[in-house]
């Protein structure tokens, strides 16, 4: 039998240097979630930061055009800016918390279990493939 993800609410947060936050928390439930809402209302800032705390790496390269358009959705103002997404989720009966923060010379990522924090990305993408 294969491992069961469960994904509990996702924390979604954007600084600016504008000072402009957004802050969202999204309950997904077993089985077929559905985005639904009027226009601005978030939902494909949901999905592009479920994207992107899953798969968008921690090192951004200019010559990457998916780092380049991250960088626009997320740091729109260059010097300072920071982004920092949160999921949390259950495989089995483990409670895991991935955390990445996008900064200048700051980023990391985390991933801990309830008792270990992995920080190395290479490790932390094969624990999660091993999901």
């Amino acid at each position: 039998m294969g491992s069961k993800l469960l994904l509990h609410p996702i924390q979604f947060v954007l600084f600016h240097l504008v000072m402009e936050i957004l802050l969202l928390e999204v309950d997904f439930h077993p089985g077929l979630n559905v985005l639904v809402g009027p226009n601005e209302a978030g939902k494909s800032t949901v999905v592009e930061a479920l994207y992107d705390v899953l798969f968008q790496p921690i090192k951004l390269k200019r010559s990457v055009r998916a780092d380049n358009l991250f960088q626009q959705r997320a740091r729109r103002f260059p010097d300072g800016d920071h982004a920092h997404l949160q999921l949390i989720f259950q495989v089995n009966r483990t409670t895991y918390t991935l955390t990445k923060h996008w900064q200048q010379g700051k980023s990391y990522i985390g991933l801990f279990d309830g008792k270990h924090t992995l920080v190395e990305e290479e490790t932390i993408l094969r624990r999660m493939e091993s999901f």
